[in-house]
């Protein structure tokens, strides 16, 4: 996956690593990460768009499809 500003003068590829079918993206753009829901692999990760560390934080899910954040409320 690659990152790039809104006038295109800055790109870079994040590390995304081990996702079986990418279905959903979110933006956290308080914290400045980037949440991706994984469907086949049942899974929730989310990926630090400033150091490219990615976590796993919620699994096992059922056929998971989306993700919703409220960065304002944390």
């Amino acid at each position: 996956m690659y990152e790039t500003s809104l006038d295109r003068t800055r790109h870079r590829q994040l590390p995304l690593a081990g996702f079986l079918e990418a279905t959903a993206v979110a933006v956290d753009w308080v914290a400045n990460n980037l949440y991706v829901v994984d469907k086949i692999g049942d899974r929730i990760d989310v990926v630090s768009i400033d150091s490219g560390v990615q976590t796993n934080i919620l699994n096992y899910l059922l056929k998971p499809v989306d993700v919703d954040l409220d960065p304002g409320h944390g």
